[in-house]
């Protein structure tokens, strides 16, 4: 099977939403520990890669994330390899010593039945430029509604693994979000 090739457009002032998804569509991030993985790797990304959290929901089998580059000049290709890539590694190592069935569930086999594991669904996922601060907010609100929309729950403050509980004034949430970074926003 050939999968698209997804074309990413960095261009200073915009905002990126992202969603992408676990290999097979599996619920990964059930899991706690992948949970905190992720946010710690994305965490590491923000620092290196330079670039402001807007927005983000870790869902069963998929993240969607709405980040805002520093700079007039960043790879979005860069970042979300710097976001995707430590994570994906990090949990096939654990799950070599310690969770062969967690690894199993990443097995593919590749060229020549070679086997590999892969954390991410392959292909490019979504990205989408977002131009203005109505369009950020719009997509800020669909984030945290995600939980909502799959019965997960009856709010997306509710939800621990996301943004919303920030901006609804709560005190404990995984990621701290550059809110500063709406005030860049025309």
């Amino acid at each position: 099977m050939k999968f698209k090739k997804l074309q990413h457009f960095n261009y200073p002032d915009h905002t990126h939403e992202f969603t992408f998804s676990c290999f097979k569509n599996r619920d990964f991030f059930k899991s706690n520990r992948v949970c905190e993985w992720f946010i710690e790797g994305l965490t590491n990304a923000r620092k290196k890669h330079a670039f402001k959290v807007l927005a983000y929901v870790l869902m069963p089998n998929h993240v969607h994330l709405l980040i805002y580059p520093n700079g007039p000049n960043y790879n979005i290709s860069k970042i979300l390899s710097g976001i995707k890539l430590p994570v994906s590694r990090r949990i096939v190592y654990y799950s070599r010593k310690f969770e062969t069935d967690l690894l199993q569930k990443m097995a593919y086999s590749g060229h020549g039945n070679r086997i590999i594991y892969r954390f991410w669904q392959r292909g490019g996922g979504y990205d989408r430029n977002l131009v203005s601060k109505q369009a950020v907010l719009n997509a800020i609100n669909y984030i945290h509604a995600n939980p909502v929309r799959k019965n997960l729950l009856k709010s997306p403050d509710d939800w621990f693994w996301s943004s919303a509980g920030f901006y609804a004034g709560e005190e404990n949430y995984p990621l701290k979000i550059d809110i500063d970074a709406l005030d860049l926003l025309v």
